[in-house]
Parts: C-alpha cells; structure tokens; sequence
C-alpha cells in the first residue's frame, strides 16, 4: 500500500513473488529485502531515496525495473547505495508522452513505460 514507507531485510524471503508494483510511500528499500524471490517484474516509485546494494539479492529472475522517475534520478539513486543487485535487469524509465525517436526514426531512443488502465505498458514504436 502507499501507507508502507520501508521494506525490511528478508521482508519478503524465498515467498514465491513474482511481480511487485511498490507504493508511493516507499522511500527505502533495505539489502536482501527480496532475497530468493522468484520475481521477474518491479515497478519503484519515484520517490523512493534508499535502494540498498542488495536489495534484490538472489532474484536471478529479475529482468524489468520499471521506475517512475528519469534517467538522471536512477543514477542518482544507485549511486547511494549500489544497484540493489539489480544490474542484470533492463530498466524503464516512466513517461505518458511518446518518447524521442531515433535519428533514422526507427525506434525509441531508451526504455520508457506508461500506465493503461493501471497496468504497465512498454513504449514499444510500430512504423506506421
């Protein structure tokens, strides 16, 4: 809920998860919180401040962050801490405005993600 402002170590230890869509009261996320999950998916608030290197310890399944916030705000938040082991994972950058094209127009320049009637959609660019 967006009441949960911290996620403890172990918080979620070995409980079969495999997608998580965390709160936007969520400011701190502690090492192994994840630890042995079977999760594939998480979307992070923007808001989120501590993202403690080993965050998502164990989570070898782990491919797609979705975060709510820009590029700039993701180095910034991984710089803290470390990467909440999370640095084999694909990351998403949220924005509900088509994203810049590439110069041959062609695709997407970066990884962008939106909402669609609350679930998470991938900016993915279909030539006309």
């Amino acid at each position: 809920p967006d009441s949960m402002d911290y996620i403890n170590s172990y918080a979620f230890n070995n409980s079969g998860l495999t997608a998580v869509d965390l709160g936007s009261g969520i400011y701190s996320i502690a090492a192994n919180a994840f630890y042995g999950t079977g999760i594939t998916s998480v979307v992070i608030p923007e808001g989120i401040y501590y993202l403690y290197d080993g965050a998502f310890n164990g989570c070898s399944s782990l491919a797609k962050v979705y975060y709510e916030g820009t590029e700039t705000d993701w180095n910034s938040l991984i710089g803290r801490y470390g990467n909440g082991d999370i640095s084999g994972a694909t990351v998403y950058y949220y924005t509900d405005v088509e994203p810049e094209l590439n110069a041959e127009g062609t695709a997407y320049v970066g990884n962008y993600w939106y909402y669609v009637d609350g679930v998470v959609t991938e900016w993915v660019y279909e030539a006309e």
